[in-house]
């Protein structure tokens, strides 16, 4: 099968079309990515602090049964 120069060129033209849309689109999927994992540590980190303020909020002194208030 012989294959002409112009063939050849055009098919190495579509194939470098195709390799840089895919190499967009998985550019614009990894800058997805580091979004949803920025919004991740950050909703991890203030659920954190608001676990460490519950901790160390002292809780109200519990009555005693008899005593009155």
């Amino acid at each position: 099968m012989t294959v002409m120069r112009e063939e050849f060129d055009a098919a190495l033209r579509e194939l470098k079309e195709t390799v840089d849309q895919h190499t967009a689109d998985l550019k614009t999927q990894f800058e997805r990515i580091a979004q949803v994992q920025a919004e991740l540590d950050s909703l991890r980190m203030a659920s954190q602090r608001r676990s460490r303020k519950r901790k160390s909020t002292p809780s109200q002194p519990a009555l005693a049964a008899d005593q009155q208030r």
